[in-house]
């Protein structure tokens, strides 16, 4: 996506034919198309001010069209889970070291509160390792279930 894209632009029948024919109910243009490979070409304008009332368009709405572009055309988001779940983990190793450190050396520690602490730490790393893969899993079912083609054909010659 290009900033500054909105959703007003002419299109042609291959275009429109594509955006029909998709069975998708939540549909995010500014995503579709692009993704489409299709062809496009960028008329820069400086819009008008608004001459009466106020745009309904608030910030929950704009949010929830972000979230719908994020969520409907990658799994990356998904991959963040792992990322923190591994993060957690290596966490809990390095203060598990610590905490197994401090009690050889015989520094005064308070008994219990630091194996508590590491073990909440590390399982916690462990849980948000394993729903983002399953969440990866289901955002590539979800991807597949949108029925998207696997590419689209722009023109075709006789043979």
């Amino acid at each position: 996506m290009q900033p500054g894209m909105s959703d007003f632009r002419l299109i042609d029948s291959h275009t429109l034919s594509l955006i029909v024919n998709s069975r998708e109910k939540d549909l995010f243009l500014r995503g579709l198309l692009p993704w489409s490979g299709l062809s496009t070409y960028m008329l820069p304008y400086i819009p008008a001010e608004r001459q009466h009332g106020v745009s309904q368009f608030t910030l929950r709405k704009m949010i929830s069209l972000s979230l719908s572009g994020i969520v409907g055309y990658s799994t990356r988001p998904l991959h963040l889970s792992i990322i923190l779940g591994m993060s957690c983990i290596v966490l809990a190793l390095i203060y598990f070291t610590y905490v197994i450190t401090v009690a050889i050396i015989g520094a005064n520690i308070e008994v219990g509160w630091p194996s508590v602490i590491a073990t909440i730490l590390a399982l916690g790393g462990v849980q948000l390792f394993i729903i983002g893969i399953v969440g990866i899993y289901l955002g590539k079912l979800f991807m597949e279930a949108k029925g998207r083609p696997s590419y689209v054909i722009h023109d075709k010659t006789s043979g």
